[in-house]
């Protein structure tokens, strides 16, 4: 699929210069056959203004989740390339070290069921919940003590941008765009795709030294701020319309 789409644009298109949203879609495009000086990045942008005023829920009534228990939190389409499934493998190894930690899975999508089903395997009932799709992205990530991404394919992840503008502790997987968000031990905790023992290993060490998952995430708000924020987008775009338009 992604070489046919490529292939179409190469081919079908007048296009004087392709925006792309990470430095890993450029890769995509260049593996494609497009030429590099036709490429530009533009990061994709979020409005941090989403995140001033948070509305008060009780979403630890809400979830039923006891007192002590650390919120590992994620958000997004249950589907494969998002990778839920290597989460919920390294939920029973943060369980043997944490028992308190409970996971919140929101989103829907045709891989429900797969996990529900792995999830019954594992025994994880009373500690992954997946309570489906949820409009209330800023209370949600209020309440989520640290945020794991877990995806193995990845243009850029914009909820993971949200979760950093919210100054969340991050362990995410090395995978397409996000490393150029998640700066290994600057911004988050970077592990490689598919490794469901590191994915835990990180997130044991965020709930374990919880004053160096706040310091990271504060750099990770501030390196949104500057660089994935809708006025930068704004700004990156101008001006490549601006070189096209002078070249």
């Amino acid at each position: 699929v992604r070489k046919h789409a490529g292939s179409i644009l190469k081919y079908k298109l007048p296009v004087d210069r392709y925006i792309a949203i990470s430095g890993a879609v450029r890769d995509v495009l260049v593996d494609d056959g497009i030429r590099p000086e036709r490429i530009s990045v533009v990061h994709s942008g979020i409005d941090l203004s989403r995140f001033q005023h948070i509305e008060e829920k009780d979403l630890r009534g809400e979830f039923g989740l006891p007192d002590d228990a650390v919120v590992i939190g994620n958000l997004g389409a249950l589907t494969d390339h998002k990778g839920h499934r290597y989460l919920l493998d390294a939920a029973p190894l943060v369980l043997d070290e944490h028992p308190e930690a409970r996971f919140i899975i929101c989103g829907e999508g045709e891989l429900r069921q797969p996990l529900e089903e792995q999830r019954r395997r594992l025994g994880l009932e009373n500690h992954v919940l997946l309570p489906g799709f949820r409009p209330d992205v800023p209370e949600l990530l209020d309440f989520f003590d640290i945020y794991a991404v877990p995806s193995h394919m990845e243009g850029l992840n914009t909820s993971l941008l949200d979760a950093l503008a919210m100054r969340k502790p991050v362990a995410a997987c090395a995978a397409g765009g996000i490393p150029e968000i998640v700066r290994d031990s600057e911004t988050g905790l970077l592990v490689p795709p598919r490794d469901p023992e590191r994915l835990a290993e990180a997130i044991v060490e965020l709930i374990d030294n919880p004053d160096r998952g706040r310091e990271m995430a504060r750099r990770g708000r501030s390196l949104v701020e500057r660089e994935f924020s809708v006025e930068s987008m704004v700004r990156g775009t101008l001006e490549v319309y601006r070189r096209v338009l002078e070249g």
